[in-house]
């Protein structure tokens, strides 16, 4: 049972984590919509942008995968009724995982890989320990 549990935790963890990134990623794309010839596989679209607006869309992007690893952890942990964070580290993994596939087929500047990667193990990690003490209130 206690497997059962952790199983659905990470599945529900990444499906909620999933949204939150895909919802804040389109809020993103209504804020600073992309040109008409926008090919995000192209990396010569951001030399198009102005740095400043360009370094503004990676953030919220960035934001995103901090929002999405944060409630994907968080349900991970609340489902999973662990003592330990072992399903919202495991979210965190896989959506790393995904996050690597994705960025690996659109063009990404080395400090964005930087930042971003480690955010998804931290924020699961983080929403973790709050399912953890919202359980213990």
């Amino acid at each position: 049972m206690k497997y059962l549990r952790i199983i659905a935790g990470i599945s529900l963890g990444l499906f909620v984590g999933a949204i939150f990134i895909y919802g804040f990623q389109a809020l993103s794309q209504i804020v600073f919509p992309p040109p008409f010839d926008y090919d995000p596989a192209n990396p010569e679209i951001f030399k198009k942008l102005p740095t400043q607006e360009a370094n503004l869309i990676l953030l919220l992007l960035l934001f995103s995968y901090i929002a999405g690893s944060l409630a994907g952890g968080f349900i991970a942990g609340i489902i999973s009724k662990g003592k330990s964070v072992l399903a919202s580290l495991l979210t965190g993994v896989f959506l790393m995982s995904y996050g690597i596939i994705y960025m690996m087929q659109f063009y990404h500047p080395l400090w964005f890989w930087v930042l971003s990667l480690p955010t998804y193990i931290l924020f699961t990690w983080f929403g973790g320990l709050l399912a953890g003490w919202a359980k213990m209130r």
